[in-house]
């Protein structure tokens, strides 16, 4: 065993040679063989200071060791925490954004709401304006033709009175009195003014005719003679188009009694193909661009 110990020792295997010298000097001491405890003791020594000198850097070695193993796991404790503040962090960043994206939300739908309030005004606006054009436009075609028949019936008048002045100058007194009772130059300006309103119409509203028969059922359309613009029926629903709704007004423009009127308007709402109540609306829309 000392041998062993001995060659152990010189290939650096000093904790084996350790065990083996130590074991060689209580065999010594067991067997109280004095020469063997010397020659033991002479080597013992170096054998024990190189295993504690081993023993000691193995110590330092682990000491080293769980000084690095504590501060990493410092690092991790601290490295955890951190994390874990963070995760917070980002909880409460994530709460207020999915606080933010719902009141988004909201405002994105009262947005909406709004441009469909903006989107039906504007429709409403447009609606007015093409009403606004249009009334515009037959504000200015009929002021043109009314001054131009106000121009035409002074004339009228004024030929007519040089007519019957001539006349009672001349003392032709049965002629003056027929002229006077006669209604044939009424009845030929009321004529002559029924034809302008017609034409100044149609020129307004070209479709009149056909928008309106569509209203009605197909065996009720109106069919006009040969040279006539509008009809009684038709000049009746014209003057409603262009916004005279009142029977007594359209009465007192065509020359008829106003249960007359309300004959007509009720005739024809009877043959309606459309719903009755709606019917004057919808010819008051006849002629609008949509």
């Amino acid at each position: 065993m000392q041998a062993l110990a001995s060659l152990l020792f010189e290939t650096g295997d000093v904790e084996k040679a350790y065990f083996c010298i130590k074991s060689s000097m209580e065999d010594a001491m067991f067997c109280n063989a004095r020469l063997r405890t010397h020659e033991v003791s002479q080597i013992f020594p170096i054998i024990d200071t190189a295993y504690q000198e081993n023993i000691n850097k193995k110590k330092a070695e682990l000491q080293i060791f769980l000084f690095s193993v504590t501060l990493l796991s410092l690092f991790l404790l601290l490295a955890i925490i951190y994390v874990y503040l963070q995760m917070r962090k980002v909880a409460r960043i994530r709460g207020k954004l999915i606080e933010t994206n719902s009141r988004l939300l909201d405002l994105n739908d009262n947005l909406q709401s709004t441009i469909a309030k903006l989107n039906k005004a504007n429709s409403e606006l447009n609606v007015v304006n093409d009403e606004l054009s249009e009334a515009n436009k037959i504000k200015e075609a009929y002021i043109g033709h009314f001054l131009d028949l106000c121009s035409t019936y002074i004339n009228k008048l004024e030929k007519f009175q040089n007519t019957l002045n001539k006349k009672a100058s001349d003392k032709k007194l049965d002629e003056l009195y027929k002229m006077l009772k006669s209604k044939e130059m009424i009845e030929r300006e009321l004529k002559e003014l029924y034809e302008n309103f017609d034409k100044i119409f149609l020129h307004l509203y070209p479709n009149f005719i056909e928008e309106f028969n569509a209203l009605l059922l197909p065996e009720e359309h109106f069919t006009l003679k040969t040279n006539e613009l509008l009809n009684a029926e038709l000049r009746i629903f014209a003057l409603i188009r262009l916004g005279i709704t009142d029977s007594s007004k359209i009465a007192s423009f065509l020359h008829y009694s106003a249960n007359t009127i309300y004959s007509y308007r009720t005739r024809v709402r009877n043959k309606a193909a459309v719903p009755r109540d709606e019917f004057e609306d919808l010819v008051m829309k006849i002629g609008n661009v949509t």
